[in-house]
């Protein structure tokens, strides 16, 4: 990569130098506060981590997310294309991008309209880099992660840096298009990932569904389970769990989160940041073998088996079965985070719509399930997890090959927005991206 002529000292604490023809300026020069009411009309936005401002109605249909956003819209505020937005709570996590859209957003978001002639874009890239999130974080305000909030006031007194706009421009270009092209390396590789996943399920309920047994068989209990072994137990839930309320008093038990990617985990082996109350007192109790369902997310597998003592949100429920010895922890894990249970528990959520159902206990409770002799379930997960050796490791390479890749374009990123590096002039990039 090239690298500019000559560099000059940026005063900053985040970068040293910088080339010498760019200013740091502070962010009042740049942008001023869009602080507009009364769109309530326009399509809802929202400002993610991980892609920056993006339609609410995206947002909701990539995730399992659910739309918290007030039915009274009147207080939203206004954004224009070509503003920024950002998360003031959690702009030190890179919650911040510019708007291909006019929207609304959330009144506790602050909407950034560009004073002088920029390419708000380059300004996406610079405010999303690592090093810019750590001034951000250094501005926030609050006495804990969860709680800091950047506030306009401290935003524009945040110094940022000011190519000429020839050179934001070509910076841009240059981005999208390695950009471009990372997405499309890590969609092949994510799509390689889905297929391994499929195919761990696939082995999975073969195996706990009896699928592969050659005798005698009956109908299965719920729909897509077309068949089990005749000699396997069907009971509803209330047979064998009860429901489980013990409140934690000091809140100092470890703190565990259920999801529909890892089942029940400590939260500190979660990677993304999360909001962290200021007391767990009355956290919900739970223990080894007992099942952890978020009632809000069952329908999309927010559920399973805990391995771990700890506490977990007060609204999750928690369930013991009756007896010991009635499920083996992993194949119990493994049927309740099936895609056949995860579609009856679809079935039995109630709510409003889609993004408001909820998988009551007396729902949980009537679900009929399956219970093979406990020496057959322990021998289906050995021979589950023997299956699944290779498919897990094949599955580790790509996600660290994807996790690479991102590195290289958050490298990439930040070595150009700063001017470590400069685009080439062999790309010919014209004051119009051209």
């Amino acid at each position: 990569m090239e690298k500019y002529g000559r560099y000059k000292e940026a005063n900053l604490n985040w970068i040293n130098r910088v080339p010498e023809h760019w200013d740091v300026v502070p962010n009042v020069a740049l942008f001023e506060e869009r602080s507009e009411k009364g769109f309530e009309y326009l399509p809802l936005l929202a400002v993610t981590i991980k892609r920056g401002v993006i339609t609410q109605k995206e947002l909701l249909e990539e995730s399992v997310k659910r739309d918290s956003s007030n039915e009274d819209k009147t207080s939203y505020k206004h954004v224009c294309k070509g503003d920024l937005a950002y998360n003031k709570m959690r702009m030190w996590q890179g919650a911040i991008g510019v708007s291909s859209y006019e929207g609304i957003v959330s009144p506790a978001y602050i909407i950034l309209k560009p004073k002088i002639n920029i390419h708000p874009k380059y300004y996406h890239y610079l405010f999303r880099t690592s090093v810019y999130a750590k001034v951000s974080y250094q501005n926030s305000y609050g006495i804990h992660d969860d709680q800091l909030n950047l506030r306009f006031e401290d935003f524009k007194r945040m110094k940022s840096l000011l190519p000429p706009l020839v050179e934001q421009q070509k910076i841009v270009q240059y981005l999208d298009e390695k950009q471009s092209e990372v997405e499309k390396l890590i969609k092949i590789k994510n799509e390689k990932v889905d297929k391994l996943i499929e195919l761990k399920a696939t082995i999975i309920e073969k195996y706990i569904f009896g699928l592969e047994n050659e005798g005698n068989t009956k109908s299965g209990p719920i729909t897509g389970i077309k068949s089990i072994p005749s000699h396997w137990e069907v009971k509803r839930g209330k047979y064998y769990f009860k429901e489980i309320d013990k409140r934690s008093v000091t809140g100092k038990e470890e703190l565990l989160s259920v999801s529909h990617i890892n089942g029940v985990v400590p939260r500190s082996e979660k990677k993304i940041n999360m909001f962290m109350a200021e007391s767990y007192v009355g956290s919900k109790l739970c223990v080894p073998h007992d099942i952890v369902s978020n009632i809000m997310w069952a329908w999309a597998g927010g559920i399973g088996v805990s391995s771990h003592s700890g506490i977990v949100s007060p609204s999750y429920a928690v369930y013991r079965m009756k007896e010991d010895c009635l499920f083996y922890r992993e194949y119990l894990d493994m049927l309740l985070r099936s895609r056949a249970y995860i579609a009856e528990y679809n079935v039995r959520s109630t709510g409003i719509h889609k993004s408001r159902l909820r998988l009551y206990s007396n729902e949980f409770f009537d679900i009929p399930f399956i219970r093979p002799p406990y020496k057959d379930q322990v021998e289906i997960v050995n021979f589950i997890s023997e299956k699944l050796a290779h498919i897990n490791i094949l599955i580790d390479s790509v996600n660290n090959e994807i996790a690479k890749v991102k590195e290289y374009f958050d490298a990439l990123v930040l070595n150009m927005v700063t001017g470590r590096h400069k685009v080439s002039e062999e790309k010919g990039y014209g004051q119009n991206g051209n």
